[in-house]
C-alpha cells in the first residue's frame, strides 16, 4: 500500500481523501489507514457490504447514523467516533454531507488485541468503543484532530497501536493458521477439514473462531464468498451462471439468494447501484484494497 491524496471540487462541495499505509509492523493486520475531509452541500448515503474486517472510524466533529438494510437485523445507531465488527447483512450509513476523521481497517485478530475484547461482541454491532475496554476511540480521536496535518495524525495512529498491540491479550496461532486457509480458499474449505488440521473438535473451532475472529467459521466462509462474486461482479460481465460456479454455489439460484439475503439487493441491483449517479461516482471508493465494501446510494 502507497500514500496515496485524491481530492476534488464538484458542484455540490469539496471532498479529500488520502490513504496512508501503517506502520511496518502493524501491516498484515492493520490493513490500511483512510483520512477524509468532506465538505458537501448534500447528505450522504451508501451500502456497506460485509467483509470479513474490523473497522474503527476515528471522527473529528460529524456523527455517522447506521441501520440494517433490507433482512439484517441490528440496533440503529449513531456514533461519532464507531468500531463496526463483522456483519452478516448489509448495513445503510449516512451522514449530512460534512464529515472529517480517519478509518482504520483492520483484522478481527488486530480488534481481539487491540480492544481486548471478545470479537463476538462487535459481531453484527455498531459501537461508539469507550473504557472499559482500555481503548476510547473518542479520546483517540480528539488526540488526532487537534494535530495539524495528516502524516503526524497517520504518526501517533501508529504509535497509539503499536503500543496497544503489543500490550494486549495474543491471539491464538492455530486460529491465525485457520482463517488464513480460509481466506485463501474464499470460503470453500469444509469446516470439518480446518477443524481436523489442528485437532480440534468442531465445537472447539466455532468456539475460537467467534472469540477471536466475531463470527463461526461456517458465517465467515460466506462471507468470503459473498465478497469473490462482489469482486467478479466489478471487474467485468462474466455471466452470474459462471460468477456462481466459480464462488463456490451450487448454480445461480443459490447465488441469487444467498447475495439477496448477505446485501439486501440482487446482483443486477447492485450493478446499478454501484454505478451511481455522477457526483457520488467521483467519491465512490472502496474502503479497503482488494474488497469491494459499499455502493453509494441516492439521498431522497
Amino acid at each position: 500500500m502507497r500514500v496515496q491524496i485524491r481530492h476534488g471540487l464538484t458542484a455540490a462541495g469539496v471532498w479529500e481523501v488520502v490513504s496512508w499505509p501503517p506502520h511496518p509492523r502493524l501491516r498484515g493486520q492493520v490493513l490500511g489507514y483512510r483520512g477524509c475531509r468532506l465538505g458537501m452541500e448534500v447528505p450522504r448515503r451508501r451500502l456497506e457490504l460485509p467483509v470479513d474486517v474490523v473497522t474503527m472510524f476515528l471522527g473529528f466533529g460529524e456523527p455517522l447514523r447506521f441501520r440494517g438494510a433490507g433482512t439484517h437485523v441490528m440496533s440503529p445507531a449513531t456514533a461519532v467516533s464507531p468500531v463496526a465488527g463483522p456483519h452478516e447483512g448489509a448495513v445503510i450509513s449516512e451522514h449530512s454531507g460534512r464529515l472529517s476523521g480517519i478509518e482504520v481497517s483492520m483484522t478481527s485478530l488486530a480488534a481481539f488485541t487491540l480492544f481486548g475484547l471478545p470479537v463476538d461482541q462487535l459481531a453484527n454491532r455498531i459501537v461508539d468503543l469507550t473504557e472499559p475496554c482500555g481503548f476510547s476511540a473518542p479520546v483517540v480521536a480528539g488526540a488526532l484532530a487537534a494535530l495539524p496535518d495528516w502524516p503526524e495524525r497517520f504518526a501517533l495512529l501508529d504509535e497509539l497501536l503499536l503500543d496497544r498491540l503489543d500490550a494486549g491479550p495474543a491471539w491464538s496461532p492455530q486460529v491465525e493458521h485457520l482463517w488464513q486457509r480460509l481466506r485463501r480458499s474464499r470460503g470453500r474449505l469444509a469446516i470439518s477439514a480446518l477443524a481436523a488440521e489442528v485437532g480440534w473438535s468442531g465445537r472447539h473451532l466455532e468456539s475460537r473462531f467467534r472469540q477471536q475472529l466475531g463470527l463461526p467459521p461456517k458465517r465467515l466462509a460466506r462471507i468470503l464468498r459473498l465478497q469473490n462474486v462482489l469482486h467478479l461482479l466489478t471487474a467485468g460481465n462474466r455471466p452470474l451462471a459462471q460468477v456462481a460456479v466459480d464462488s463456490g454455489y451450487y448454480d445461480q439460484a443459490h447465488l441469487g439468494t444467498d447475495f439477496k439475503a448477505l446485501t439486501s439487493c440482487t446482483p443486477a441491483e447492485f450493478r446499478r447501484i454501484r454505478a451511481g449517479a455522477p457526483v457520488m461516482q467521483a467519491l465512490l471508493t472502496d474502503r479497503l484494497a482488494g474488497h469491494v465494501t459499499s455502493a453509494p446510494l441516492a439521498v431522497h
